[in-house]
């Protein structure tokens, strides 16, 4: 049974990209320690250019392999963890998740950041009804983490949509059998083709209300 998106039951949104501006905190982090994690100094045009990039593509750039990432993961999401709090929403996010909130519709957070990161920043911003905040750390099993909310709120497949940036959130929205809302405004870039395969884009939280709220 296809349900609408504006009818779905549990609305899960992606973090970084999605609801927090967080690539300033990144760089920041990544910048004051890269000699100790032995990445590459970022400047502003290697962020525009990082954003454009699949995962694999960027641990390229930083100069790492994914073991050597996975290494230095855990201290700097400890380090990043003091300046969650500065990182802005983009600007509607906050009032959004306000509003499904409102409607009764569970609304969680499914990201490859910290708990501690997420409720830090979340604090900072005065929202305290997030259903559920889950951390799928760098394995990229964001569709484990969905079967098993849905399991918990006694929902199927067809009751639940994830919102992200990235073309790896799509891909777990796949494997998890849900919808999936792109957001044009975070990490993600995709190219021509690949935006033939995405069936839900908004370009702004206002086009993302309306396909979810009206």
């Amino acid at each position: 049974m296809n349900v609408s998106l504006r009818d779905k039951k549990l609305i899960l949104l992606d973090f970084d990209g999605t609801i927090a501006d967080t690539v300033q905190v990144f760089v920041h982090v990544n910048n004051s320690h890269f000699k100790e994690y032995g990445t590459k100094f970022l400047t502003k045009e290697d962020v525009v250019r990082l954003k454009k990039m699949t995962d694999f593509e960027a641990l390229q750039f930083l100069d790492i392999n994914f073991i050597e990432f996975f290494l230095i993961s855990r201290k700097f999401l400890k380090q990043i963890r003091a300046y969650m709090p500065s990182a802005p929403a983009f600007e509607g996010m906050i009032e959004l998740v306000n509003k499904i909130y409102k409607t009764g519709k569970h609304c969680s957070i499914v990201s490859r950041n910290s708990v501690a990161n997420i409720k830090s920043f979340l604090k900072q911003h005065n929202v305290n009804h997030i259903s559920r905040i889950e951390s799928e750390g760098l394995i990229m099993r964001k569709h484990k983490i969905v079967k098993k909310l849905l399991k918990e709120y006694s929902l199927t497949t067809s009751d639940c949509v994830l919102v992200g940036d990235r073309l790896s959130d799509f891909e777990s929205a796949k494997k998890a059998g849900i919808d999936f809302i792109f957001v044009t405004w975070g990490y993600g870039s995709p190219n021509a083709a690949q935006r033939q395969e995405l069936t839900h884009v908004a370009s702004s939280v206002g086009e993302l209300e309306n396909m979810l709220l009206t």
